[in-house]
This record gives C-alpha cells, structure tokens and sequence, in this order.
C-alpha cells in the first residue's frame, strides 16, 4: 500500500515540523505513526473513536479532500494531546494512548442542553458513545492547522527520493518509511 506509506510518511513529517519535541518524545521511544496512525488512516479515524466526532471529520474530508482533511486532524489530535503524551515514557501506554484515548481532550466536561442536543442519539448510543464531545472544536482546530498542498508534495518528493535510494541499496530493512533523525535530545528534553 504506497498511498498509505506515503500518508504516514507526510505525517511524521508534519509532526516533526509542527511539533518537534513530540516527534522526537515519541522517535526515541519506538513509537512511530506506523503504530498508531495507520488504523486512522485506513478506517477515516472510525476505528475505536466516537461516532459522533467521526462523522465530523467527514464532513471535513468531504469539503477539503482526503488527503488534507486526514493529514490535520491527525496533526491536531497529537497538539491537542501533546502535554499528556510528552508526560508518557513507556512505549506501550504511549501507543494504547494514541490508538484509544486521543479524543478524550473534546470530551465536553459540562454539556450544555444544546450540545446534548447537538450532538443527538449519538451521545447516548447504549454503551458507545457515553460522552458528550465539542465536535465543532475539533473542526475549527483541524481548519487551523496550517497543511498546503505544496508542503504534502514536498514530502512526497521526499518519500519519493528514500524509497528509489532504498530499493537501489537493497537495505530495506534500513530504510523504513520513517526517516531517522537525530532528535537532539538536549534540544527537547
């Protein structure tokens, strides 16, 4: 599936850009979006996250692509979630936490009548969807973060480049679609 290697590569790019201290937290501890990110990709983020925030999300890959629209709720998940994540040493809790727990920063704490309403039978879906979230927050977040189609073909140029010198080499096992770079751990500490 090159679409997806390409996807999770222009992630961990956008991260490493937008976040560098989360990116290299995350590098140092194994954790890499191959991990966690690839059942967002694949399933439109409906895998284990609340139905009501995915349909959301939607209507965001509807208006602005695919591609775009997945790449900044991903983005957006893991700022939002930065703080907590930064706190997590262990590569186990760290990958449970960005598979399961992400949404949990848009769960509404004190729902108002209307969000109850807002949010419909979703928010009461016997034992799905127990939780209240702020589904517009999320959108208005993802709108925000900066990702152009220019910067995605840049990285695809990228992803491009590795993958030829990689399959020249013959050292697949070496060139993983997650390009290393040293963290500077002084830096990010």
């Amino acid at each position: 599936m090159p679409g997806l290697h390409l996807h999770l590569y222009q992630f961990e790019r956008l991260l490493e850009d937008l976040e560098p201290a989360l990116y290299c937290h995350l590098h140092r501890r194994g954790a890499s979006p191959q991990l966690y990110a690839t059942q967002w990709f694949l399933t439109l983020f409906a895998y284990r996250f609340p139905l009501q925030l995915v349909l959301r999300i939607y209507d965001l890959i509807l208006s602005q692509g695919l591609e775009i629209a997945i790449l900044k709720f991903g983005i957006v998940l893991m700022q939002k979630n930065a703080t907590k994540l930064l706190e997590m040493k262990d590569m186990a809790a760290l990958t449970t936490y960005l598979k399961e727990r992400l949404f949990d920063v848009y769960i509404d704490k004190a729902p108002s009548a209307s969000s109850v309403l807002e949010s419909g039978f979703f928010g009461s879906a016997g034992g799905i969807d127990k939780e209240i979230y702020r589904a517009d927050a999320l959108v208005q977040d993802a709108c925000a973060v900066e990702v152009t189609a220019e910067i995605l073909q840049t990285y695809a140029i990228e992803w491009e480049e590795q993958t030829r010198v990689c399959d020249e080499v013959h050292y697949p096992t070496l060139c993983r679609f997650s390009h290393e770079r040293d963290c500077q751990a002084d830096k990010y500490a």
